[in-house]
């Protein structure tokens, strides 16, 4: 698998943790939108990729619909969507905890790549602060292992019931 060569992950890190690799491709727009003159040029949407074997499978959302796109090709990413910014991910997705319970607002392609990667920052709005949370990270995501572990159910020792007390 390619995302255990990115760095050495600890027994922890992948205790309670489900891997992926992801690259996300930020573009401009398709066609015109009203709020585009809010959001940055070059970084006004975002399509995550994932790369399985020789697949190419492409997730998009946009505002009318979600894609899902499957491109057999050996190329690499870089020629299937010339003059896009490309950003490389590798998230240690939480199994343990939700994400959050609740969304406010639309459900975005920025919220959609949020879940993807099991991001829960609420404030991230805009395929730019997505691009700049994941860049001060350096392109890999981890998850709180101590907000998660106090989480977790304590474990029950069986020997601690059938001790008798003193």
């Amino acid at each position: 698998m390619t995302w255990a060569r990115a760095r050495p992950t600890s027994l922890l890190e992948a205790t309670y943790a489900s891997p992926a690799e992801w690259y996300l491709v930020y573009s401009d727009f398709q066609a015109p939108h009203w709020f585009a003159r809010f959001l940055k040029p070059g970084f006004q949407h975002v399509t995550a990729i994932r790369r399985d074997g020789r697949l190419w499978i492409e997730v998009n959302l946009n505002v009318s619909y979600a894609d899902v796109n499957v491109v057999r090709s050996d190329t690499c990413l870089d020629e299937l969507h010339p003059s896009c910014v490309i950003q490389r991910v590798l998230a240690y997705r939480p199994m343990t905890r939700f994400r959050y319970p609740w969304i406010v607002g639309a459900v975005t392609c920025v919220e959609f790549c949020k879940a993807l990667l099991g991001i829960p920052d609420f404030a991230l709005w805009t395929p730019y602060q997505l691009y700049r949370y994941i860049e001060a990270r350096k392109g890999v995501l981890t998850w709180d292992q101590r907000q998660n572990l106090r989480s977790l159910p304590p474990k029950r020792s069986s020997c601690n019931s059938a001790r008798p007390r003193s």
